[in-house]
């Protein structure tokens, strides 16, 4: 008699949200499971929550859900401690093609947040991984191609003093349609990955420190909370980072995103004035997900704490995007950007732990280390 388990069905999974098919279904389901995500699962969802957040999203976008997420309900007062609970193990991801050559995919699990985890439990997060991968695959947009042209996009960090926020993102050749980009991958869920056979081998393995901090400086812990702070040497000025600083910014960060990725992030510049040639010495990028990409200053502006202060002005410039507390809010129910408090929104960067002066930064903004994380390559056409 045969005794061996039967087989388990493929899991299920939710499509909470498509922009090409918005309705309010979508947008309540979408807001429960971002309430969810911050009431019960934070910070370990931050990747993933900003994300969701984020009003920059292309029309391919794609939310999916290994459990149906919480569904509107009559009671207005009704708060996540008031939902259904989910199962121990679940799996979302937040899912953008078209977003080629950075990051494609943002992936949570509750795995990364139980406090102890078994070998069923691993084996079930597999198990959701590579059904969701499957179904991305099956959802893919018909007429294929990019939003974005290909180039060269890296990822890591850059040397020298003051370079943060560069996950390692892809390689330089170009890609295959099939092979997208996971990003702020948390390291009990890059191994699962690993556990398989999904990853491209030559994809960057090396892991990145994650670092949360609040975006408004603690006055006990800084000196960055007076905002006289940010008043810079009489030789330079503030100024956005323009499209024609781009060949700068990438020649002083050998991992830095392409234009095309960069052109989406909000940046915040330091530079010399228009009379002595107006070039950017300091910058940073604010992400689609919310989280602090490229802080740098260049060696001949070193020792002045530019790129602190450029992390300090950028968010309070875009953190009220975001919304205020630990999560932010939802998107239905944040004002527009910079109309609210940046109080208490707490921001993300992912750091290279040999870069020192990086760590050293946003140490000095009372960040704390609280995991590693990946970006993975992923190649689509060994889920079927």
């Amino acid at each position: 008699m045969n005794t061996s388990p039967p087989e388990r069905s493929p899991p299920s999974f939710t499509l909470i949200n498509n922009n090409n098919n918005n309705n309010n279904t979508d947008q309540t389901s979408t807001t429960n499971l971002i309430r969810l995500l911050e009431h019960h699962y934070f910070p370990s969802s931050i990747p993933l929550l900003r994300r969701m957040q984020s009003p920059a999203r292309s029309p391919d976008a794609l939310i999916l859900s290994s459990f149906p997420p919480p569904p509107s309900s009559p009671h207005a007062e009704e708060t996540p401690d008031h939902f259904s609970p989910p199962p121990r193990v679940f799996t979302v991801g937040f899912f953008e093609r078209s977003a080629h050559p950075s990051i494609q995919l943002w992936l949570f699990s509750s795995i990364q947040t139980l406090p102890s985890v078994s070998d069923e439990d691993e084996a079930e997060t597999r198990r959701q991984l590579r059904g969701m991968l499957a179904e991305f695959r099956r959802l893919r947009p018909s007429s294929g191609g990019w939003c974005f042209a290909e180039g060269e996009e890296h990822g890591g960090h850059a040397g020298g003093e003051a370079s943060a926020g560069e996950g390692g993102e892809g390689k330089g050749e170009e890609e295959k349609q099939d092979i997208i980009l996971i990003g702020y991958v948390h390291t009990l869920l890059a191994r699962q990955l690993f556990d398989t056979d999904l990853v491209v081998p030559d994809t960057w393995q090396v892991p990145f420190g994650k670092f949360i901090f609040n975006a408004t400086p603690n006055p006990g812990a800084s000196d960055l909370s007076d905002p006289s702070d940010l008043s810079l040497p009489q030789s330079l000025q503030w100024d956005t980072v323009r499209m024609r600083d781009f060949d700068l910014v990438k020649a002083n960060n050998p991992f830095v995103r392409s234009a095309a990725t960069l052109f989406r992030c909000p940046g915040v510049g330091v530079r010399l004035s228009e009379n002595q040639g107006g070039t950017l010495v300091a910058w940073c990028f604010f992400g689609v997900d919310g989280s602090v990409k490229t802080a740098y200053c260049v060696p001949e502006w070193r020792r002045h704490g530019l790129a602190r202060k450029c992390v300090v002005k950028l968010c309070s410039e875009h953190a009220g995007a975001l919304g205020s507390g630990a999560g932010g809010g939802a998107a239905e129910e944040r004002p527009a950007a910079g109309k609210e408090t940046v109080e208490g929104t707490t921001m993300h960067v992912d750091v290279s732990l040999d870069n020192e002066a990086s760590v050293r930064l946003f140490e000095s903004l009372s960040a704390r280390h609280v995991w590693s994380s990946y970006w993975l390559r992923v190649d689509l056409m060994k889920v079927m």
